[in-house]
């Protein structure tokens, strides 16, 4: 009995540190978190389909860094149809976090505004304020790409978030909600508020030795510089990030960070073009974030253009239109199965009521 009390808890505290060892983007250290947890598992004999889905769920949140979207979806799937046969609303609350990253990620976005509306409401009831809060604010990052159910302001939805968050610590969460607060309002063209808020970000992150922090606020600033064609002041933020992020491999963010520095090379003409290109090349994989492949594509293409190299600019241009084809037939392949699967479940609701309503005719009959 000690012993799998012992094993529980292992378990419990694993999955813990893996999804902390996340939440810093770290790649390689919660991999090994879950393969230790999974080895509990195999030898613990008071384990459920619970836990193993609670691992599936952490695992999935650390594989979008990692996987293809399509590897993504079809893990995603296959633990839905798994949890229908699981009473624990956590859990299910839990899923829709990876959920809404993967839709959000494939251009999904009408979809990923329905998860974001389930998610916050099952936050709220769970009283997960947290949960809550980072649901609330991805409202603002789908309104900022001019998608969704509301017109409003994005900036709105994270206030309503910090609101939320209210007088709690959190940190890391307030970090988080600044740098998705500065992107949304990069997006719309609100540079300057967007700045202020990653230089608070990069300042929390210093404090509390965020490194993800940093070179994700660094970038953000550097983009920020960038479009408005002050590529020598954004060059010292991209090397900050890079420095940061290339001795771990973190090729979730190092895609965006080496499209910077190809962008800026451009601009300065800078004798390193050649070399940051290769780079850039090296982190443009199938696992990358759908949206950078074909904004890195645009940036090489315009690299190329700048050296005389048109024949590969337009090889370019045209792999860059590629993926954003790709990308919005995978968005309309998952909303139509996602319209497809409501309306099968609406039929079924339907066709209970009417068999509980003859149910009920007939018992009154009876009666009668």
């Amino acid at each position: 009995m000690l012993a799998s009390a012992g094993d529980e808890s292992r378990f419990w505290a694993l999955l813990a540190r893996g999804r902390a060892e996340d939440l810093l983007e770290l790649e390689a250290e919660p991999v090994q978190s879950y393969a230790q947890a999974e080895q509990i598992l195999t030898r613990w004999t008071g384990a459920t389909t619970a836990h193993r889905l609670w691992l599936a769920s952490s695992r999935l949140l650390t594989g979008r860094r990692v996987d293809t979207p399509e590897e993504s979806r079809s893990r995603l799937d296959s633990l839905k149809r798994q949890l229908a046969g699981v009473d624990d609303p956590l859990l299910a609350c839990d899923v829709k976090e990876s959920e809404l990253d993967i839709l959000i990620d494939i251009g999904s976005l009408d979809e990923a505004w329905l998860v974001a509306e389930d998610w916050e409401r099952c936050a709220r009831a769970l009283n997960e304020p947290f949960k809550e809060a980072w649901a609330i604010s991805m409202f603002g990052t789908i309104a900022s790409k001019g998608h969704g159910r509301s017109r409003v302001d994005p900036d709105e939805y994270f206030a309503r978030a910090l609101a939320v968050v209210g007088e709690r610590p959190a940190r890391t969460l307030r970090n988080a909600l600044l740098y998705q607060r500065a992107d949304a309002l990069r997006l719309v063209g609100r540079w300057d508020e967007a700045a202020d808020h990653l230089r608070a970000s990069i300042a929390l992150g210093r404090e509390v030795g965020d490194e993800a922090a940093i070179a994700a606020g660094s970038a953000g600033l550097a983009e920020i510089l960038l479009e408005q064609n002050r590529p020598a002041e954004a060059l010292p933020w991209i090397r900050e990030a890079r420095a940061i992020l290339e001795p771990r491999d973190g090729g979730f963010r190092m895609v965006n960070v080496a499209t910077l520095l190809v962008w800026v090379y451009t601009q300065l003409k800078h004798p390193e073009l050649p070399a940051a290109m290769a780079l850039a090349r090296r982190y443009d994989t199938d696992t990358s974030p759908g949206p950078h492949r074909a904004y890195l594509a645009r940036v090489l293409a315009a690299a190329h253009a700048s050296t005389g190299r048109f024949k590969e600019a337009y090889a370019e241009l045209k792999r860059a239109e590629a993926l954003d084809d790709r990308r919005r037939r995978f968005a309309a392949e998952v909303q139509n199965l996602r319209l497809q699967a409501r309306y099968a479940a609406a039929q079924r609701d339907a066709e209970n009521a009417d068999l509980r309503h003859q149910s009920e005719t007939a018992r009154l009959a009876l009666v009668a």
